[in-house]
């Protein structure tokens, strides 16, 4: 891969090198009377204006003096909190087995009071009885809030798959007039491919997750039924990255 040249010798930053060019001429030419004392006061507000933007053009060009900056507006923080504010959406992954109810339980914490309304259910081909046994569980306990049609996914393993359907949920949602905070992604269920691409669609800022988080364990890691439904936690996520060149 071919080398990058300088930033002041890249063509689309050659005016601004010829410019830096002959402003450092003509800031040499006023320094010259300056220093042969004929300067007035006219020469040294000229000379002093004619420095500034050198030393602006000087930033512009410099790699060095980018990266820094870039460097000192990068951040990325991610914290976690067990005090979940309900959501009027939901969108939720369905496992295969005995880990389906973690999405029930999540419709558990967010129909709390009557607050969810609209529920999501994503799942596999293999675990689609799993996702009518959640519908069956909130039609009884929570009818009043809506149920889409599950959705398949195709491809379980398929990272990009998982963060275009929750892509496309979201901004339906948004479209019909939902802001940012009504709507919780929940991961915890499926695999982490799904995992993944859910948190890759939630990148904006403002887009909300959890995980469900049992209460007790199971020897083999999944959650004991016997310890009551699991609880949410809330992952949030901040950040301001700059991509380097």
């Amino acid at each position: 891969m071919a080398k990058r040249p300088h930033r002041a010798l890249d063509p689309a930053n050659f005016a601004i090198s010829i410019l830096l060019a002959l402003l450092v001429g003509v800031a040499g030419s006023l320094g010259g009377e300056i220093v042969k004392g004929t300067a007035d006061r006219s020469v040294w507000v000229g000379f002093v204006a004619i420095a500034i933007g050198v030393a602006g053009l000087g930033v512009v060009l410099s790699d060095r003096i980018q990266r820094w900056m870039r460097r000192n507006r990068e951040f990325l923080s991610i914290g976690e909190t067990h005090h979940v504010t309900r959501a009027r959406a939901l969108i939720a992954f369905v496992s295969k087995g005995a880990g389906r109810t973690s999405a029930r339980d999540a419709v558990l914490h967010h129909a709390g009071d009557g607050v969810l309304q609209q529920l999501w259910l994503l799942t596999s081909k293999e675990a689609e009885a799993d996702a009518d046994w959640v519908r069956g569980e909130v039609a009884r306990g929570w009818p009043a809030v809506t149920v889409y049609p599950t959705v398949c996914l195709p491809d379980i393993y398929s990272i990009v798959d998982a963060k275009e359907e929750v892509e496309k949920i979201r901004k339906g949602m948004l479209r019909k007039g939902l802001e940012e905070n009504d709507i919780m992604c929940d991961f915890t269920g499926m695999t982490k491919h799904m995992s993944a691409g859910m948190i890759f669609a939630c990148a904006p800022k403002e887009a909300r997750l959890q995980f469900m988080h049992p209460k007790k364990f199971l020897p083999d890691g999944r959650a004991d039924p016997e310890a009551g439904p699991s609880e949410p936690v809330e992952v949030k996520i901040a950040y301001q990255l700059e991509e380097e060149e």
